[in-house]
C-alpha cells in the first residue's frame, strides 16, 4: 500500500492541531515581577484628582524546561482595588494640556488618555506582555497589587511606593 498521498493530509491535520488558541501548552511557566516600586509624591495622592503615575510592568510566559518564549498566551489581569487600573500599552494616548477626558502621568510629566482598563492581554512572538499600571493614589492601609492568571497558575504583582 503506498501511503505517500496520506502525507498532506497527515501534515495538515498536525498543523490545525498546532493552532493558538491562547491556551497555555503543559510546561507554561509564568514570569512576573514580585513587585514594582513607584517613585512617588505625598501631593500625588489624592484620589480622582487626575493626576497619578503611568507604571510599565513586563510580564513573561516561557517553556519550562527548554526556555523558549511562548507566543500567544492569554492572561487574566485583575487589580486589587479602584486605585489602580491596567491598560493596554497600545491603548494609551499621549495627549495636550487642553484635553478634558484625560489624566496627568506625573512619573513621565505628560497628559495621556485611554479608553477603558483591561482585563486581559497576550504574549508576543518574545514570550512578552506590556501592561500599564494607572496609579491614582497609595491608600495607607491597603496594598496595591494586581493579579495575573494563566489557566490554573495565579501571580501577584505588589505595587509600592518607593522609599
Amino acid at each position: 500500500m503506498n501511503l505517500r498521498p496520506l502525507l498532506p493530509v497527515a501534515a495538515a491535520a498536525m498543523l490545525v492541531a498546532c493552532v493558538d488558541d491562547g491556551g497555555a501548552p503543559e510546561g507554561a511557566q509564568l514570569l512576573v515581577p514580585d513587585r514594582v516600586e513607584v517613585n512617588w509624591d505625598d501631593g500625588f495622592d489624592a484620589t480622582g484628582d487626575g493626576v497619578g503615575a503611568m507604571v510599565p510592568v513586563d510580564l513573561m510566559v516561557y517553556e519550562g524546561t527548554t526556555g523558549e518564549p511562548l507566543e500567544a498566551i492569554d492572561l487574566e489581569l485583575v487589580t486589587s482595588t479602584d486605585e489602580i487600573e491596567l491598560v493596554e500599552s497600545e491603548s494609551i494616548e499621549v495627549l495636550h494640556s487642553d484635553c478634558t477626558a484625560c489624566v496627568w502621568d506625573a512619573m513621565r510629566d505628560r497628559y495621556v488618555g485611554w479608553a477603558s482598563p483591561t482585563t486581559r492581554t497576550q504574549t508576543d512572538s518574545d514570550g512578552l506582555a506590556r501592561v500599564y499600571v494607572w496609579v491614582d493614589s497609595f491608600p495607607p492601609a491597603e496594598p496595591l497589587y494586581f493579579e495575573v492568571g494563566m489557566g490554573d497558575e495565579t501571580a501577584q504583582v505588589e505595587i509600592l511606593e518607593e522609599n
